[in-house]
């Protein structure tokens, strides 16, 4: 019988995706150098928690950006989305205006928000979290994996158009 099943509630649907099985829920433990990492849209990802180790709950990701415009407005029909400022300073692009966020700054975007952002210094490096998972696949099935934790080189092959259109599609992410 699935542990999760009904979450709680007698009768209820399962909180559980389909096809993901159940993840060890007495914790997750992983170092910041164990993470996969991938260079995508200029931007280092390092996928520190996935569907898999999260039984489709959340996805964790930490981003080194450089300076500049790092994501057009777009929308996530599927996930609410957070943003948690380490180092640097972002602005965010949010339906109420423009918010700016130094170290230790937490933004929540719920889904169906249109949002951007951008790094406004040098580098900028944010957690980012979505719930429930399943974003990361367009970085993980899209990026080039990265050698060094580093900005990505200049040179790196663009991905797919198509790919990456059927996977935002699939992941219900769409731009404005």
């Amino acid at each position: 019988m699935d542990r999760h099943a009904g979450a709680g509630m007698k009768g209820g649907p399962s909180l559980e995706p389909e096809g993901l099985s159940a993840f060890d829920p007495i914790g997750l433990l992983k170092q910041r150098g164990e993470a996969p990492a991938f260079w995508s849209s200029g931007i280092l990802w390092l996928v520190l928690l996935d569907a898999q180790a999260t039984g489709g709950r959340y996805t964790v990701l930490e981003q080194l950006c450089p300076k500049g415009p790092l994501a057009p407005m777009h929308v996530h029909h599927h996930q609410d989305e957070m943003f948690y400022v380490l180092e640097g300073t972002a602005r965010f692009h949010l339906a109420d205006g423009l918010h700016e966020g130094g170290p230790g700054e937490l933004v929540s975007i719920l889904r169906e928000t249109p949002h951007g952002f951008e790094a406004l210094t040098e580098e900028l490096r944010v957690l980012n979290w979505y719930m429930p998972a399943g974003f990361e696949r367009l970085i993980v099935e899209t990026g080039t994996p990265a050698t060094a934790l580093t900005l990505p080189p200049a040179g790196l092959p663009k991905p797919d158009a198509e790919q990456v259109q059927r996977i935002m599609a699939e992941v219900g992410m769409s731009i404005c």
